[in-house]
């Protein structure tokens, strides 16, 4: 296995964790810690109207709206071309979801519906639904000689179709996508019959999913989301079919270390999804419909004209602005439940600092 190490996170840590030491050394106040989900709920429907539409999220700081402006730049260039693509960004360090105006449009996933397939069949730690019933398995990850792991790698890796068949017939079918649709919280997720291909959903519940991925949230063990994580971050130049999987997201961002999953049937679908930046900080998912490999690619690099390392040198100042008083951040952390026992701790591992200073300056 690769160095790559797990580090669980939650959304908005640091600045909770900067919160709790002001309050330390200022207002003995409980600090909050936000609940809210990456995306809000449906708004209510207007008299006379059957449907609710979701809360498309307006970015926060100027490194999001910077974001912001170059996807609807992109995004205008696809649909002057007669495509359609959706983009969606997440920064796991301070909560900021940036979307184009097609986040939460759905599409075709192609091949990008075989890391739902992986999920569950690292989540059954690879025993097989009994009755067709998916539920968490227990025991230790198999290190050698079980033929489902061999073929969830070859899956994910090379995008072997033959060994997303085996296992899709092996894991429950659509039952696959109902179970990670349930336990990692997505709304847009679908599939329309019983062709793994034809999973639909949309960019926003892909970065909802891989955020729940990395927190840990949706039940996947650690040691197989670190896997999971490790093969994402290892996928070949060429797939087993002998496509080309440097597009998307790690062709647009070649200084990067990149974990991703793409998918394409040429020449209609297009999609790519992943995680880069230290302790896999940002998340984005472009999803698209007639758009060429080169196109797609392009407009992925034009949301990062420097590439990912000039948003990772202002991931500092994106914190410090998320944290102000007043941003949609900072109030989302206000309006979350409380946890006193954050500040008990704070305040227990100040006087055992200083008992013990005191102790060794008597000494």
């Amino acid at each position: 296995m690769s160095s790559i190490m797990f580090n669980p996170r939650f959304r908005g840590r640091r600045i909770i964790a900067a919160s709790a030491c002001a309050a330390l050394f200022a207002v003995a106040a409980p600090v909050a810690v936000p609940t809210t989900p990456l995306f809000d709920a449906p708004v209510a429907a207007a008299a006379g109207d059957d449907k609710s539409d979701p809360t498309i999220p307006e970015p926060t700081t100027d490194v999001g709206k910077e974001i912001r402006a170059r996807m609807d730049e992109a995004t205008e260039t696809v649909t002057d071309g007669g495509g359609t693509i959706g983009m969606a960004f997440l920064d796991r360090e301070t909560g900021e979801v940036v979307c184009n105006e097609q986040c939460l449009d759905p599409f075709a996933l192609a091949s990008l519906s075989k890391v739902f397939i992986a999920e569950v069949v690292g989540y059954t730690n690879y025993e097989r639904p009994a009755r067709g019933k998916i539920e968490a398995g227990t025991g230790d990850m198999p290190v050698e000689g079980n033929a489902d792991a061999m073929l969830r790698d070859d899956m994910i890796r090379y995008s072997d179709n033959e060994a997303t068949n085996a296992l899709w017939g092996r894991y429950g079918g659509t039952k696959i996508i109902d179970s990670v649709t349930e336990r990692y919280g997505l709304s847009d997720s679908t599939i329309p019959n019983s062709d793994w291909g034809s999973t639909m959903s949309s960019a926003a519940d892909m970065v909802t999913f891989f955020d729940g991925l990395l927190s840990g949230e949706g039940g996947l063990s650690e040691v197989e989301t670190r896997y999971l994580v490790q093969l994402m971050y290892s996928l070949p130049r060429y797939s087993y079919g002998n496509s080309d999987q440097n597009i998307g997201l790690r062709a647009a961002l070649p200084d990067e270390f990149v974990g991703v999953k793409g998918g394409w049937v040429d020449p209609k679908i297009r999609t790519s999804a992943g995680f880069f930046g230290e302790d896999d900080r940002y998340v984005m998912a472009v999803l698209s419909r007639h758009v060429s490999p080169d196109d797609f690619t392009a407009a992925i690099a034009h949301v990062f004209p420097e590439g990912g390392t000039a948003i990772e040198e202002r991931g500092d100042e994106a914190i410090e602005q998320a944290a102000a008083p007043g941003t949609a951040t900072a109030a989302a952390a206000d309006r979350g439940s409380t946890a006193p026992w954050v500040l008990g701790l704070l305040v227990a591992t100040a006087a055992g600092f200083g008992l013990g200073w005191w102790t060794r300056r008597g000494a």
